[in-house]
């Protein structure tokens, strides 16, 4: 009885530390890059990895400035950018078709000139036809967003797109030209950093910005989708005391800002803080101790993982929904991008070459907590079907469903709407990939996920 108490205790422990950040020991077991710094990298919907940063070969390819892995880490060779980047990419999305668009301030790829935004196809060729016959922006993109409907955000250092004049915002139709219909005007007055679409079409800057159309708003505006700003969004406050680096929307339109920034309208904050749907500071939100923070993700229960320095100690930890400490892991230099995978582990990449003591070089997959509870999964009482689905998801349910709300795995509110027992969703304008839905009735909330084709 013994044996199998301490057989049982093991295996408990085993799972337990697979759920709560510890290293996912059969990823990236290669020599991995011969640079210093992963800055930038996607998710395909196969699993793959698109990284980008400074280094010039991967596992001993040739490999400058970009690369694709496979979903164990290990270069995938079909991936083939050429003689790479000149320059850096800073920022990276993957198309629904499984293009790759890379913003930065690179300057050419492949010998060929492409200023600051480029797209590439599958196989990591230049595709020629994004944008074939404009110069691009003027300078840096340093954050990209695509929307919905195909159409892309950029911002940056720039201050014409296509010899046109835009405010270091702006908004592309799909092949890459200037949007006429989203016009920044004079824009902000200095560089942003951050471009966030909010599930309802506006849009978050946030940076070095102090002014918009002449209009103060220091380190953060909203802007409607026309590129008008949004008065509404913060009107009086004097902002982050030092710039913005990120944002990320929660579920319930609150926005987690990250920064060097201690202070934010002359309350005391840290380097990571909430603000209201309005623009004003969440004072729920529990001040840390973090010096700066360079990102940040919900997940999917609540709880934020952040990265930056923290308590002088921690480059990377996990805060509850309310921003107090909930984890600390050691990583032997600073994080840049996280990703959550639909399987609940986390990519992470950035400048360091161990993560909780083992040896890992720029990029680790850590084992994540699952998306679903114990609990949740003994209430669930409703079905969706077909999962995966194309077009039309069908929803049962045991009891009335007053409202349903569809969420991006970073936890950007997508759609919402009112349903009642053998309902059917229209999914059909959402990009492939894997989302969550969150049903609503009189007695609790569920949340399931599904994959859209």
């Amino acid at each position: 009885m013994r044996k199998l108490f301490l057989l049982f205790f093991g295996v408990l422990s085993i799972i337990l530390s697979a759920q709560d950040g510890s290293v996912d020991l059969n990823f990236n077991t290669g020599v991995g890059p011969n640079g210093y710094n992963i800055m930038a990298m996607g998710l395909q919907t196969d699993g793959k990895i698109i990284v980008a940063g400074d280094f010039t070969s991967y596992d001993g390819v040739a490999r400058k400035g970009i690369a694709r892995l496979n979903s164990d880490g290990g270069i995938d060779q079909t991936f083939n950018p050429g003689s790479g980047i000149v320059g850096r990419i800073l920022n990276l999305i993957i198309q629904q078709d499984g293009k790759i668009i890379i913003t930065g301030d690179f300057t050419q790829f492949n010998n060929i000139q492409k200023n600051y935004i480029a797209r590439l196809n599958v196989d990591g060729t230049l595709d020629t036809s994004f944008n074939i016959a404009g110069s691009g922006p003027s300078n840096a993109v340093y954050s990209i967003a695509q929307q919905i409907d195909g159409r892309i955000l950029i911002a940056g250092d720039f201050g014409s797109y296509n010899g046109i004049s835009r405010g270091r915002v702006t908004r592309l139709n799909s092949d890459g030209t200037l949007d006429q219909t989203f016009d920044s005007g004079i824009g902000s007055n200095n560089y942003l950093n951050s471009v966030v679409l909010q599930y309802d079409g506006k849009v978050l800057i946030g940076g070095y910005t102090s002014t918009y159309n002449n209009i103060s708003r220091r380190t953060i505006a909203r802007l409607n989708s026309d590129g008008s700003l949004d008065t509404s969004f913060n009107p009086i406050g004097s902002g982050g005391n030092i710039p913005i680096y990120t944002m990320t929307v929660q579920p319930d339109g609150k926005v987690i800002i990250c920064g060097g920034f201690t202070s934010f309208n002359n309350v005391e904050t840290g380097g990571i803080a909430r603000l209201n749907t309005d623009g004003s500071l969440d004072t729920t939100f529990v001040k840390n101790n973090s010096a700066s923070a360079n990102s940040a993700i919900v997940l999917p229960n609540g709880k934020i993982l952040t990265n930056g320095n923290f308590y002088s100690t921690s480059k990377f930890h996990r805060l509850k929904a309310d921003g107090s400490i909930d984890k600390l892991f050691d990583t032997g230099g600073e994080v840049r991008r996280m990703i959550l995978q639909p399987d609940g582990k986390i990519l992470v990449c950035g400048y360091f070459n161990s993560f909780n003591g083992i040896s890992k070089k720029q990029i680790v997959r850590i084992n994540g907590e699952d998306l679903l509870s114990v609990s949740d999964i003994e209430k669930e009482n409703i079905q969706i079907y077909p999962n995966p689905v194309k077009d039309i998801l069908n929803i049962k349910s045991d009891e009335t469903i007053s409202d349903y709300e569809i969420y991006s795995l970073d936890g950007r509110k997508l759609t919402t709407g009112n349903k009642i027992n053998d309902s059917k969703i229209d999914v059909s304008h959402l990009t492939k990939g894997n989302y969550l839905l969150k049903v609503k009735t009189k007695e609790k909330e569920q949340t399931t996920k599904f994959i859209k084709e």
